[in-house]
């Protein structure tokens, strides 16, 4: 695909043969959609009509009305090749607009993948989302920002046989979701899963932990549990946070990757200086650029640095 920029406000397709991942993350992802849709809208001699041959569709910022109507087209455009849809800081504007997005999406019919990740509470999106989703071969779910998304519905979002990563953050969902009985198919096959931990949590509950206990338990050995953890303390209290992971990761011989949310990153360094001083069983085992791999004896403990993320190469 080749694109000619010539000024931000026209954007120019001069070739389209066919693309294996299409990242858009501007202020014109609109026009950069609807060009290319233009350029498939022109007929050919041997074809009335033509497919785009894409993989894999990464959005970011598609806030305007306009934006989320291209996107539709788009996700149409490619619908019989796309495997994989990852839409973060997006917004769906009406009921009608959600009904025509994820009827977009059901008509993807080789999706293994989906990211989506509004700015603001959707409150449309979840009855449309569970139909949308429905006898999908799903390897990968990412969904935040979904009102009324409880357990009932993420289990019927998740029986694909195929599935290994899921990372579901609502007002509805908690660790305690992942105990019920419903969700032990769901754990034995995931390879990753991810839960948010509230500021609130309360590290000396007994009952909160035995609940994470349970969740690690069920997860293979070899999976990794990733948690995002919020945090407006100093070094002191997110020390505590931090010796409380790498200790549950200890006594259940798992792998834990920590996010500590609303953390800066010097204070994440002086509460890691305060934990090594602490345990003197605690190393440091690996490290990168992404985070720091801790360990109490068995199982590890990575903590993220302030601007990392799950899934990037620690």
């Amino acid at each position: 695909m080749c694109f000619y920029y010539a000024s931000f406000e026209k954007i120019t397709v001069s070739q389209v043969t066919g693309i294996t991942h299409l990242w858009v993350d501007t202020a014109h992802n609109a026009s950069i959609l609807q060009a290319i849709i233009d350029i498939f809208s022109i007929p050919f001699p041997t074809k009335s009509k033509q497919r785009l041959n894409l993989e894999q569709l990464t959005a970011v910022g598609c806030v305007k009305h306009n934006d989320i109507d291209a996107l539709c087209s788009f996700l149409l455009l490619c619908r019989r090749t796309l495997s994989s849809v990852r839409l973060r800081h997006c917004r769906l504007h009406s009921n009608e607009q959600s009904v025509r997005f994820w009827t977009a999406i059901a008509q993807c019919s080789r999706i293994a993948q989906l990211q989506y990740e509004p700015c603001r509470q959707d409150q449309w999106s979840l009855p449309h989302l569970v139909l949308a989703l429905d006898k999908k071969p799903l390897r990968s779910i990412i969904l935040t920002g979904i009102q009324g998304l409880d357990s009932s519905n993420l289990w019927k979002i998740c029986k694909s046989p195929d599935l290994t990563e899921l990372a579901v953050v609502g007002d509805c969902i908690s660790p305690e979701t992942y105990t019920k009985p419903d969700a032990i198919p769901v754990l034995n096959k995931l390879r990753n899963l991810l839960v948010q931990i509230e500021e609130s949590y309360c590290l000396e509950d007994s009952v909160s932990r035995d609940v994470l206990v349970k969740i690690l338990n069920q997860l293979d050995e070899s999976s990794v549990f990733e948690v995002i953890h919020m945090v407006r303390g100093g070094s002191y209290e997110t020390s505590r946070i931090i010796a409380y992971w790498a200790q549950l990761a200890n006594d259940c011989s798992r792998h834990i990757q920590l996010k500590l949310e609303g953390c800066a990153q010097e204070c994440q360094d002086s509460a890691v200086g305060r934990l090594l001083r602490r345990y003197s069983t605690a190393t440091k085992v690996t490290w990168s650029m992404h985070g720091l791999g801790l360990s109490l004896g068995t199982g590890t403990l990575t903590l993220l640095d302030y601007k990392s993320w799950f899934g990037d190469d620690i």
